[in-house]
């Protein structure tokens, strides 16, 4: 959930993807729910990554900030985390 100045970053930063499908407006000209892990598929999909390659973890990063990083809970103190994983036939 985010207020107007995070939904305008993500319009501005995301304007050629379906921004009908990633940002729900929940309470009227105040609060907007944005789908990261949506936007993260498309652009995955979007580089090459087959559907069927790209795994969602479920893992929260509020309920797990003790394990991963969560900007949410450390504010400025936050750090990143990504992973990658190939698998080579």
């Amino acid at each position: 959930e985010v207020d107007k100045d995070v939904k305008d970053m993500f319009e501005t930063e995301y304007k050629d993807l379906d921004l009908n499908k990633i940002i729900e407006e929940k309470i009227p000209g105040k609060k907007w729910n944005i789908d990261t892990v949506l936007i993260n598929k498309i652009i995955l999909e979007n580089i090459g990554l087959k559907k069927e390659n790209i795994v969602d973890s479920k893992i929260c990063s509020v309920c797990n900030s003790d394990k991963i990083h969560s900007y949410r809970v450390e504010k400025q103190g936050y750090s990143l985390n990504t992973a990658l994983i190939e698998k080579i036939n």
